[in-house]
């Protein structure tokens, strides 16, 4: 059991190391949302529901004109799972 706990320690700590990478050469982000498409820009790694996430805020840029909405209806801040992140990554990298 200990064993298995460390395990994923480890695990999250390599996760991390990527995704910070990852994030430094790519920090913003393109996102649809149910109010429109936003831009975000990454801030930091954090744990919610006991789940690893990156959080995201959103950028207010005269481009994304549904930023107001956006901000509005959901909030600044945006929460996305590695899973997620990786899948609008690659989303972005391939448009």
């Amino acid at each position: 059991m200990i064993n298995n706990n460390m395990n994923k320690i480890i695990d999250e700590i390599e996760d991390t190391e990527c995704m910070t990478e990852m994030c430094k050469q790519k920090p913003h982000l393109i996102l649809r949302t149910q109010c429109g498409i936003g831009k975000y820009v990454f801030k930091n790694f954090c744990y919610r529901n006991n789940q690893f996430v990156l959080e995201f805020k959103l950028v207010k840029d005269s481009n994304y004109q549904d930023s107001d909405k956006i901000f509005y209806n959901i909030g600044e801040v945006c929460y996305l799972t590695a899973n997620q992140y990786l899948y609008a990554y690659e989303y972005q990298a391939v448009a």
